[in-house]
């Protein structure tokens, strides 16, 4: 699973200001450090 689904609910559940750059900052972890399991 990638590190964005895991933390999916508390970015839906965090603040509108923060939760889209919170979306880009997972992205980017999701591309450095791609996850197999």
């Amino acid at each position: 699973r990638k590190y964005s689904e895991d933390t999916e609910g508390a970015i839906q559940s965090g603040p509108p200001d923060i939760s889209p750059l919170r979306d880009v900052a997972f992205s980017a972890y999701d591309a450095a450090f791609p996850r197999k399991d």
